[in-house]
């Protein structure tokens, strides 16, 4: 649904409104206090079956509008909702990104492009780009999950903030 309204929408807007949005998260992130005990190892509050999908929906609907995975979005939703530590929450959100990833994929391939497009083009997705950046991201993602579960929560959840700061620097700058 998000990638009809992405290529209505001037790219001004958006880059507004996904920083606004990303600074309120990172900033949540790094600065709440969770040192009390047990707060980064059990803290498992009962998610309710039938509101996940509708989180799911709306992350996703999300995920697809800011051209994101959805792990910046997840992450901070299941970490701070939810009560899951960041690296259950890290895992967690690497499970449902591919098919996040795979829905947005699918939908801009089908948009017809305002603009010419180039070879090896299906509608906004540039196969050229695409394909090899994926495949780096996949061998990097083995090593990631080596380091996620070397640091610290606390200082893993600091790293994430700064993660999502730099986003915001992007979408700002447009680079």
């Amino acid at each position: 649904l998000s990638a009809f309204a992405v290529v209505q929408t001037k790219p001004v807007y958006l880059r507004i409104f996904l920083a606004a949005v990303f600074v309120l998260i990172a900033l949540k992130m790094m600065f709440e206090n969770r040192k009390k005990p047990g707060a980064e190892h059990n803290n498992i509050q009962k998610i309710p079956d039938f509101s996940l999908f509708f989180f799911g929906a709306g992350a996703g609907i999300f995920s697809a509008y800011a051209g994101l995975g959805g792990g910046i979005i997840y992450v901070p939703l299941l970490n701070l909702l939810f009560g899951l530590n960041i690296k259950k929450a890290i895992g967690t959100s690497a499970s449902v990104v591919a098919l996040t990833t795979l829905a947005a994929s699918i939908s801009y391939g089908l948009q017809t492009p305002l603009t010419s497009t180039a070879n090896f083009q299906l509608g906004y997705v540039y196969l050229l780009a695409g394909l090899p950046l994926g495949a780096g991201a996949a061998l990097g993602a083995v090593k990631g999950v080596k380091l996620s579960m070397s640091i610290s929560h606390q200082k893993l959840r600091k790293i994430f903030s700064v993660v999502i700061i730099l986003a915001v620097i992007k979408i700002l700058l447009n680079f």
